[in-house]
């Protein structure tokens, strides 16, 4: 299954109001590598995610504790091997928010022209 289609299939379960799945790791950063600009992966035990989107997000949601104004976000790996189901869900809402401040970019750009 494409990366694509998989998230795609993650955003329509939790969609549904259904639990997501533990994931483990390597699909976790093929999701990640496909969503955002930069990721790394601590030693084992937590991989580091940031995007400017998630930082223009923070910027007009001040109250926001979800990322910090750079747009950086931390997923703790279980035992190296995989992902909680709570982090998937945010890695999926993070990963909504990136389009929706892709979208709105966009409009912004096309009011300017």
């Amino acid at each position: 299954m494409s990366v694509k289609k998989r998230i795609q299939q993650l955003k329509d379960k939790q969609a549904r109001g259904e639990k997501l799945p533990e994931l483990r790791v390597e699909e976790v950063e093929s999701i990640i590598k496909d969503s955002f600009e930069y990721y790394e992966h601590k030693r084992g035990s937590h991989i580091i995610v940031k995007d400017p989107r998630l930082g223009k997000y923070k910027e007009q949601n001040p109250l926001s504790t979800k990322y910090a104004l750079e747009g950086v976000f931390t997923i703790p790996v279980k035992s190296g091997q995989t992902v909680k189901r709570c982090y998937v869900e945010k890695i999926i809402e993070a990963i909504e928010i990136c389009e929706l401040m892709e979208g709105k970019s966009e409009k912004d750009n096309e009011k300017e022209s």
